[in-house]
């Protein structure tokens, strides 16, 4: 719908330097060497890196996005596409493999968002516990937090694939159907939007605000829910 191909690529930037300076590291501290399963690999950094600390472990990756298949697969490790809520017990008992060690980093919160099934978490660890070898470690990595709060932000989008008064409209939208709810929670009101010439459109809002709305236009209203969902398991999961 709108070319976020700029946005992508910081995202999967931000998750890579995550991997060398945030918190995954000292994940990767509490990998057990082996076989090592990483499910919802994303981009691939962290089975990566894991391989780098471990290059005599077998190391293996899961993710229904094949965006980091090649890169994963030039550093050693594994990759196989599936769809992670879509596990069930006769897939993972009939594979016949079990691991030292699992990892399941910013995964759970994401199979709660996309489901309206309350109990999916606890079937989901169920199903993962029979690919665990005797003394073997599940490493939990979870909770959204957010990098800023209220820092106001200028987007300019440029659409590739609809026009630009088709993107306004889509705007108008937001704001009137979608923007109050997002600004009481992120206790907000700041939007405001103009034409750029004839290619594109000037948005003025906050990190938050922003980040719904990109959302919003390339996943659907939906996308607000489960973003509240995620949020939610943040504060739950937060020591």
């Amino acid at each position: 719908m709108i070319d976020v191909t700029k946005h992508s690529s910081e995202y999967y930037k931000r998750m890579k330097n995550s991997v060398l300076h945030g918190g995954k590291q000292e994940l990767i501290k509490r990998v057990k060497k082996g076989d090592i399963l990483d499910l919802g690999a994303g981009d691939g950094s962290l089975a990566i890196s894991i391989k780098e600390y471990f290059p005599d472990s077998e190391v293996y990756a899961v993710d229904l996005s094949t965006k980091g298949k090649q890169a994963m697969e030039r550093a050693g490790v594994q990759f196989f596409q599936q769809n992670l809520s879509a596990l069930n017990k006769v897939q993972l008992a009939s594979s016949g493999k079990q691991f030292d060690s699992i990892i399941l980093s910013s995964v759970l919160h994401e199979i709660l968002s996309y489901s309206e099934d309350k109990q999916l978490h606890t079937v989901f660890l169920e199903n993962i516990n029979l690919l665990l070898k005797p003394g073997g470690n599940l490493l939990i990595r979870d909770g959204v937090q957010v990098e800023s709060r209220m820092q106001e932000k200028s987007l300019t989008l440029f659409p590739t694939e609809i026009s630009v008064g088709a993107l306004m409209d889509m705007l108008a939208e937001f704001e009137a159907e979608n923007l109050k709810s997002v600004s009481a929670y992120y206790q907000s009101e700041k939007f405001n939007y103009h034409q750029l010439e004839k290619v594109g459109v000037v948005i003025d809002s906050t990190d938050e605000i922003l980040q719904e709305l990109i959302f919003t236009l390339n996943w659907g209203p939906d996308s607000w829910d489960r973003e509240k969902k995620n949020e939610i398991i943040s504060l739950l999961s937060r020591s």
